[in-house]
């Protein structure tokens, strides 16, 4: 009888422990994920900002750093693009910008960046 409820018992934490490893994982991934969403959507923010902001000519080509919160910086880096078509032509007015999050999470730097190519009229 004795040995019967030691066995039950011993499956029952058997089984107690798993599911408490599996919630901590759950738990784990779970903040990974809306970090990694709040990385996506703040990019989009900045970089959406960034090409939609009325900002002279003169003035758009720049490397800038902001701050997002205590733990996050952006760097805006727009320099010009050399760009040319089929036939050789220099595009002229183009841009690229890249738009770098640097975060400190747990001690550790994550970095994420987004770049695109851009026409200076087209949302100017």
């Amino acid at each position: 009888m004795l040995m019967e409820v030691l066995i039950a018992f011993a499956i029952f934490s058997i089984a107690v422990t798993s599911i408490v490893i599996a919630l901590n994982q759950t738990s784990e991934l779970s903040q990974t994920m809306t970090r990694e969403l709040e990385t996506t959507r703040t990019l989009r923010n900045l970089m959406t900002q960034t090409l939609t902001t009325p900002v002279p000519e003169s003035e758009f080509v720049r490397d800038e750093v902001i701050e997002i919160n205590d733990y996050t910086t952006a760097r805006i880096q727009v320099t010009e693009y050399e760009a040319t078509d089929a036939d050789d032509h220099i595009l002229p007015r183009m841009y690229q910008i890249q738009i770098t999050l640097e975060s400190e999470i747990d001690s550790q730097k994550v970095s994420n960046s987004l770049e695109t190519i851009h026409y200076y009229p087209l949302t100017q």
